[in-house]
């Protein structure tokens, strides 16, 4: 019998998006019930074109009560970044601008944000200090009657502790992937640490090379009770 919460049935979501100014985002999909891949989708918002996107910000989903979720930079800006947001259900899209929500954040002492699901179930940016051992989380809080729908707001500032004595000015973090509530980053070193985002305690990794965002995909294994 499979755990509560797991479930045969599925769906598969990919986005494909080139560096080419004329060539559109496409959607593709597989649904398990019908056992095939659908017909490609170009996307397409009511208010914004799709044919300015950009490469990915990250290569998985991140996936939020239903809907998928991927971070991308949009012309003519790479610093425009918006999320693509695919209702899971009916493959509906829609576009959302990032509104920068703090000023240190716009001034560049933090890395380009990082979308995750936190611990309440709700969709978030993590932003990585650069340099330095300080991670900045902000929530999407819904506006009603606001034209925008949203915005984000600074939740929580979580201070690392790293596993030795390291001068924070002199670290510099690289976001790498998060799954529940863990933060897996690389330094400056190539050395790799778990980052626990309720305590801020870093823990050493075993060294795995050279290793970028665009190589982690987190995943989680359900082990049977023997």
């Amino acid at each position: 019998p499979l755990p509560w919460g797991y479930s045969t049935l599925y769906k598969v979501l990919v986005i494909y998006s080139s560096v080419r100014d004329d060539e559109p985002c496409i959607l593709h999909t597989f649904s398990y019930s019908e056992g095939r891949w659908n017909t490609p989708t170009i996307l397409v918002d009511e208010d914004v074109k799709f044919d300015g996107c950009r490469l990915l910000k990250h290569s998985n989903a991140v996936v939020c009560q239903g809907t998928a979720h991927w971070l991308i930079g949009y012309y003519p800006s790479h610093s425009h970044l918006h999320i693509i947001n695919v209702d899971a259900e009916t493959c509906h899209v829609s576009l959302m601008k990032i509104m920068n929500p703090t000023h240190d954040i716009l001034s560049g002492t933090y890395e380009e944000p990082q979308l995750i699901v936190s611990a309440d179930k709700t969709l978030s940016l993590l932003y990585l200090q650069k340099p330095g051992l300080q991670v900045k989380i902000c929530m999407w809080q819904v506006s009603e009657g606001s034209e925008s729908g949203g915005r984000w707001l600074c939740s929580r500032v979580i201070e690392l502790k790293a596993p030795k004595q390291i001068r924070a000015e002199e670290m510099h973090l690289t976001f790498l992937a998060e799954k529940n509530g863990t933060l897996l980053v690389k330094d400056n070193c190539m050395n790799l640490y778990a980052v626990d985002l309720k305590t801020g305690v870093m823990k050493s990794l075993m060294y795995c090379g050279k290793v970028t965002y665009w190589k982690v995909v987190p995943f989680e294994i359900y082990w049977p009770v023997c």
